[in-house]
């Protein structure tokens, strides 16, 4: 194997730098002579013994000029690290026809060696790349890809579009706009009340919760009545049990998956495969694309027919089950499927009209979390401080660069919605119950923040009491916590 040449390779080390990548200015077809490249996604899939990638084009190109960067670990501690792109690190590239692997013990000096050719296949506006899957450690990879100029030096467009970063024009002509919000269909901001007055309204009770617990184990009771919300799966609580947590006092709340599916299902059989038509089929192999880590499949939202099944689904969480609320995973396939956005902001809508008295707390989508906002009674965000690796099975703090991006994002994205729609954030960790020192310092970061925090295994099929700041089984310890 040989090293690529570092003199061949040094233009692109500057591209990769946040200030220095420029993004090309398309002209007309007139002025070209041909349609201006335009990416329009990439996903990653694991088939059995290989990795497969594919990235979409817009518009007819050959993907000659391609540049692939993968995290194949998941890790941001290894490979590359781009300043333009922090949280993450890329140990593989594609370029054009050729593999590459990350060799260099400096982290942000542009140094690759040739691994071979990768595995081809290229129509007008898709390019498949089968990896093996031995070259993968983790089974949750990040990819990022970029059009280039024809003399390498200019990244023409990037994908996924929220790693495309570039500075501000200087002279700045005035400040940003604030991020445009859509009306609300519901009324507005609810008061504060105290989150236990069972005769006061869900959705102003949500605004002065204390402490919450996200627990989709089976039973507990009594140790779920303790908090001032919790978020249940219904597949392991009875009607009974959330009865008898809302007599109590604790607000109960309902997972409802909006970007996946569980389980396969036959639907209108218009679909890949002849399965239901809301599955997304990005790789034209007649197969749901799925989610290989939590084996369900992503779903279109932008599919009027998925739209009324979650809103069935719903009504069962709702008028079946009791819940007084929605808790929405998985917003962030809108990510993965840009088509899907409008059709998932449209959902949300359809949700809140259904359900005008039930609150509904968001899971990430920060994409997309202008638009949903006015519609929302809370947000949570998933591995705040903390977070699980499934490949190393292990819980870690995450690295300085994810908490970087993440404050950035928080302070970017999440702060100017809660200012002005005034809903509380949960912050949620995941850890070992005997991580004293991890948890103590997530619920101090949450609290610095003014989020509310709350730790649990990655099943979250155990309650962790935190009360004193430590992690203990709930049911062992019997402590308590403030009512």
């Amino acid at each position: 194997m040989n090293t690529i040449r570092r003199k061949r390779m040094w233009v692109l080390s500057i591209l990769l730098a946040f200030g220095a990548m420029s993004l090309g200015v398309f002209e007309p077809l007139s002025a070209q002579g041909q349609g201006a490249i335009r990416l329009e996604g990439i996903s990653v899939e694991y088939r059995r013994n290989l990795v497969r990638v594919v990235v979409r084009s817009a518009r007819n190109w050959d993907f000659s000029r391609l540049i692939v960067l993968i995290d194949s670990d998941d890790n941001p501690n290894t490979g590359f690290l781009s300043t333009y792109r922090p949280g993450l690190g890329f140990d593989l590239l594609i370029q054009g026809v050729t593999l590459h692997r990350f060799n260099s013990r400096q982290r942000d000096q542009w140094k690759w060696t040739v691994l071979g050719e990768a595995k081809r296949h290229a129509t007008r506006r898709r390019v498949i790349f089968d990896l093996d899957a031995k070259l993968f450690k983790s089974e949750n990879p990040r990819v990022v890809a970029m059009a280039m100029s024809e003399d390498w030096q200019t990244a023409l467009d990037i994908v996924p579009r929220e790693y495309l970063t570039l500075p501000a024009p200087e002279p700045a002509p005035e400040a940003e706009p604030a991020p445009k919000v859509e009306p609300t269909p519901s009324e507005p901001p609810a008061p504060i009340a105290s989150p236990r007055d069972v005769a006061a309204p869900v959705r102003h009770r949500i605004r002065g919760v204390r402490h919450f617990a996200c627990y989709y184990g089976e039973g507990r009771v009594d140790d779920l009545a303790r908090y001032d919300l919790a978020i249940l799966h219904p597949r392991s609580q009875s009607a009974a049990n959330i009865a008898e947590l809302k007599k109590r006092g604790t607000i109960v709340i309902g997972y409802l998956s909006v970007g996946e599916d569980d389980v396969l299902r036959l639907g209108d059989g218009k679909g890949p495969g002849q399965y239901a038509s809301w599955y997304f089929d990005q790789d034209q192999d007649d197969r749901p694309d799925r989610n290989v880590i939590w084996k369900s499949y992503y779903a279109n939202a932008d599919t009027p027919a998925w739209r009324e099944d979650r809103i069935a689904r719903a009504r069962e969480l709702v008028n079946g089950f009791g819940f007084q609320g929605l808790f929405l995973d998985t917003l962030d396939t809108v990510d993965l499927y840009p088509k899907s956005r409008e059709g998932m902001i449209e959902l949300v809508r359809d949700l809140r009209r259904e359900f005008p008295h039930a609150a509904i707390i968001l899971n990430n989508g920060f994409s997309i979390l202008a638009k949903l906002a006015p519609m929302c009674d809370g947000l949570m965000i998933e591995s705040f401080t903390c977070t699980y690796d499934r490949d190393r099975q292990s819980y870690f703090e995450r690295n300085t660069r994810a908490q970087q991006w993440l404050n950035k994002t928080v302070e970017e994205k999440v702060r100017p919605m809660v200012t002005r729609f005034k809903f509380p954030v949960l912050a949620l960790d995941y850890c070992r119950p005997d991580q004293t020192d991890l948890i103590r310092k997530g619920a101090q970061r949450a609290h610095n923040f003014g989020f509310l925090h709350s730790v649990a295994p990655y099943k979250l099929d155990q309650l962790y009491d935190i009360s004193s700041g430590v992690g203990a089984d709930a049911s062992a310890k019997g402590g308590t916590l403030e009512k």
